[in-house]
């Protein structure tokens, strides 16, 4: 029998990882994860992946906002107990802030994704619009025959998780994702609130589960828990355990010899090239 592995997983919202960035190393320096999605990362196309996971065992599979600050969401691999490929979106939610991953090496096809929607009123007009794009793109993600789940900030406070009515008036954010959970059996785990908001004006403190994880089958996520916010977020994090049976993944690497290379004839080549001219183009 292939062992059972209990990934430990955490979902934040970190507001910014531009200057959190040691927060951040502290983090998978010392919580032991091994997949962390995160959102509003508020990183940029021009921030090298680097900058989040040189020197670490992780890799980083991201979707940044491209015409705004703010938003995005990213996942983080720890290579050295899961392997996972990137499952690219259509160019059609190339807006959407949704990032996916299979992981590999489990014996059950399991896909992870991550995602950020904007908060909005319930009925806002263009906000439907872009829940209808968001869900489009998670049925197609959603559309195979594997695990599903789902971590995100997907700001919706209207929603009562315990029991979530499905209304027939279908011009709200959250019928329409409710609808879509309901379609792909999917169960939200998170029961307790995740953000707390102070009215400064009432000193009323309200508080809201607007950070969901969602998985499709009620055997492969256990042990969720609201903690402590990241760094100075103001979203409580939430950990989880993604429970699979691993198996071995064969890696198969190219790479050149060369110890046993022409290097009279790439010297000779190297020598044919007017640098002078090259330089002067760049």
């Amino acid at each position: 029998m292939q062992p059972v592995a209990m990934f430990r997983c955490k979902l934040i919202n970190a507001r910014s990882l531009n200057n959190k960035i040691n927060d951040l190393r502290y983090l998978l320096d010392n919580d032991q994860l091994d997949l962390l999605c995160c959102c509003e990362t508020w990183l940029q196309p021009s921030t090298p992946d680097s900058v989040i996971v040189a020197n670490t065992d992780f890799s980083i599979f991201r979707k940044d906002r491209l015409h705004s600050i703010g938003g995005g969401v990213c996942i983080l691999i720890n290579n050295s107990t899961i392997t996972a490929v990137d499952v690219p979106l259509l160019d059609e939610f190339c807006d959407l802030e949704i990032v996916c991953v299979d992981i590999v090496n489990t014996s059950i096809p399991t896909r992870v994704i991550a995602c950020y929607r904007p908060p909005s009123t319930d009925t806002d007009c263009d906000a439907i619009l872009h829940m209808k794009m968001f869900d489009k793109c998670l049925e197609f993600l959603c559309d195979v025959d594997s695990t599903i789940v789902i971590a995100g900030d997907i700001n919706l406070p209207y929603v009562d998780w315990s029991n979530p009515i499905l209304v027939s008036d279908t011009d709200r954010c959250s019928t329409i994702f409710t609808t879509f959970t309901s379609s792909y059996a999917l169960n939200q785990c998170v029961s307790e609130p995740t953000r707390y908001n102070l009215n400064s004006s009432t000193g009323v403190t309200t508080a809201t589960l607007i950070d969901l994880v969602l998985c499709n089958d009620n055997f492969a996520v256990n042990n969720v828990a609201v903690e402590a916010p990241f760094s100075r977020s103001d979203h409580c994090s939430v950990v989880f355990n993604i429970v699979r049976q691993v198996s071995p993944v064969n890696h198969d690497f190219s790479y050149r010899n060369f110890a046993d290379a022409d290097w009279d004839s790439i010297n000779a080549a190297l020598n044919d090239i007017d640098w002078n001219v090259i330089f002067n183009i760049y």
